[in-house]
């Protein structure tokens, strides 16, 4: 068990594949500083760019090792899909980010894998329709977004 435990904080860790200028790497949070809105590695002054996965740790022994969070990072922030999981496994939210700011697609789940909620960002705000759902999946309000802001008609079902 001793030995299982060990494995699996290790594999947990930092992991760094390839070499070069095409080397990916995959950090978990603990290996990464934020300093001023930008990640980098610790003791590092250049932005972190490759992808950061976080995993349920000790306080969450039935679930030790299964992702809880993963995203890309490019030049220190943000960029491309980031997902986030249940601790049943299901995903929770997916995301997406240009250069550290939510653009695009956003929807999060409930823990029976039905929708909970989806929409679109623009900037960093939300935007366009948005769809709020039941755990039984049926819809349970709908309305528009502009710049943040709530407007347009909103109907709750």
């Amino acid at each position: 068990m001793k030995k299982l435990l060990t494995v699996l904080l290790l594999s947990s860790s930092l992991l760094i594949v390839g070499c070069g200028d095409d080397a990916v790497s995959s950090l978990s949070p603990e290996d990464i500083v934020v300093r001023q809105g930008i990640a980098y590695r610790i003791n590092s002054t250049e932005p972190f760019s490759g992808k950061i996965v976080s995993r349920y740790s000790l306080g969450d022994s039935n679930k030790l090792g299964q992702i809880k969070e993963q995203y890309q990072v490019k030049d220190g922030k943000a960029h491309g899909e980031r997902l986030t999981y249940h601790t049943n496994g299901q995903l929770k939210r997916n995301a997406t980010y240009e250069d550290g700011v939510k653009n695009g697609p956003f929807v999060s789940y409930h823990g029976n894998g039905q929708i909970e909620w989806k929409g679109d960002y623009e900037d960093g705000k939300k935007d366009d329709t948005w769809a709020f759902y039941h755990e039984n999946g049926k819809l349970r309000a709908e309305g528009d977004f502009k710049n943040g802001k709530r407007g347009g008609t909103w109907v709750s079902y």
